[in-house]
């Protein structure tokens, strides 16, 4: 009975995952920006069913399923628009790069991007100044962004002036950066180090101002998922219970 219940707890702590997955991605519905994460989920070893002097069943049992993944769903989600001026939307590959308090950078894909009091380029979620950093000046009367990424701000005597540049960052393998939370992504050692270019750049991403990309979710597709989730949950739970019963019953057999 012991690999029975050792195989069913497998599949519990699967599912388990799985349902936690689901639900955060859910919770994030309505985040700008966020990407869904998937749990894939692969097959443990297969033991053959022979014994030494018995005669071979001539078939293989498995042993239970195991977490092979947790990885982000970097499919672009629909077009929001909001008409503020400082929301960017990546319009194709790329993210928006941040700087963190340590002065690491982070990335996301939520342009959702505010000017603070002292005329910094913030992302409006965490707080964190763009990177490179974008000052505009006090006297600014009127600030505005261009497809491109260049930030301009007009000064009281009617003249435009180029005062930053936003930059897109993209890396060789996406599904290697790290969930920071947030809605943010570090840079691990299988996404690669980034490449940069600026907005519209061929074969790049441009942005899309007064707009924000919705959360990828898929409300349906999701909820299917966690029904099957479920499922699988309580067979695995009813396995574990069942082999309790027969353990009982082969115990209360030697008395």
């Amino acid at each position: 009975m012991g690999p029975i219940m050792r195989t069913a707890a497998s599949g519990l702590y699967a599912q388990a995952t799985k349902l936690e997955v689901l639900a955060n991605n859910l919770a994030n519905v309505q985040t700008t920006g966020f990407k869904s994460r998937r749990v894939g989920l692969a097959d443990l070893t297969y033991q053959e069913l022979t014994r030494s002097g018995w005669p071979a069943y001539g078939g293989r049992v498995g042993t239970g399923t195991a977490v092979a993944e947790i990885g982000p769903d970097f499919a672009g989600g629909a077009l929001l628009e909001t008409g503020r001026p400082f929301d960017v939307a990546v319009l194709g590959s790329g993210f928006l790069a941040v700087q963190l308090p340590d002065g690491s950078p982070a990335y996301t894909r939520d342009g959702h991007l505010v000017l603070t009091p002292g005329g910094r380029l913030v992302h409006a979620g965490t707080g964190y100044p763009l990177l490179p950093e974008i000052a505009v000046p006090e006297e600014a009367q009127q600030v505005s962004i261009t497809p491109d990424g260049r930030v301009w701000a007009r000064t009281a005597e009617g003249e435009p002036e180029e005062v930053g540049q936003i930059w897109l960052y993209r890396f060789v393998n996406p599904q290697g950066l790290v969930a920071r939370g947030e809605n943010l992504w570090l840079a691990g050692e299988l996404s690669g180090e980034p490449e940069v270019a600026a907005p519209g750049t061929p074969g790049w991403g441009s942005l899309g101002i007064g707009q924000l990309e919705a959360s990828n979710v898929d409300v349906a597709e999701q909820m299917v998922e966690m029904l099957l989730a479920q499922r699988a949950y309580q067979l695995n739970a009813r396995m574990i219970t069942t082999a309790d019963e027969m353990w009982s019953l082969a115990n209360d057999l030697r008395r």
